[in-house]
């Protein structure tokens, strides 16, 4: 019988060692897509089911419309696109303040509701799910 070489053991324990640390690291990046990943609790945090018609403009960005007078802009990781069209529930946070890049200056208006921009409230998807067509 002969005896393996120490350095061969090293190198294939090593060897060994990289292999279940790229499997860990690609475990992780397999679990669960979440929107946000600092709402590790649903359950914590303030969400809402709402039930709506997806529509979605030529830009791509998806829209839930609820009523003729109420409407979400959703913002998720995956693509929407799927669900054009499709009566769906979505679970998602209400965004108070849409937060993001400076795209023009603003400045203070002395003459009220003239050249007034609407801003679109925003959705935070957590979960999609189409409804069956009544």
């Amino acid at each position: 019988m002969k005896s393996k070489n120490p350095v061969t053991l090293v190198r294939n324990i090593l060897i060994t060692l990289y292999i279940l640390v790229v499997l860990g690291f690609s475990a992780t990046a397999r679990a669960e897509n979440v929107a946000f990943p600092i709402f590790i609790d649903r359950d914590a945090i303030e969400a809402q089911a709402y039930i709506g018609e997806v529509a979605v403009d030529v830009n791509g960005q998806a829209y839930l419309i609820i009523s003729e007078t109420k409407y979400f802009e959703l913002m998720a990781n995956g693509d929407l696109t799927e669900f054009n069209g499709a009566r769906v529930q979505v679970e998602g946070i209400e965004l108070k303040h849409k937060v993001g890049p400076v795209l023009k200056l603003q400045s203070m208006d002395p003459l009220p509701n003239r050249n007034v921009e609407k801003v679109t409230p925003v959705l935070v998807v957590l979960g999609i799910s189409e409804l069956p067509v009544k």
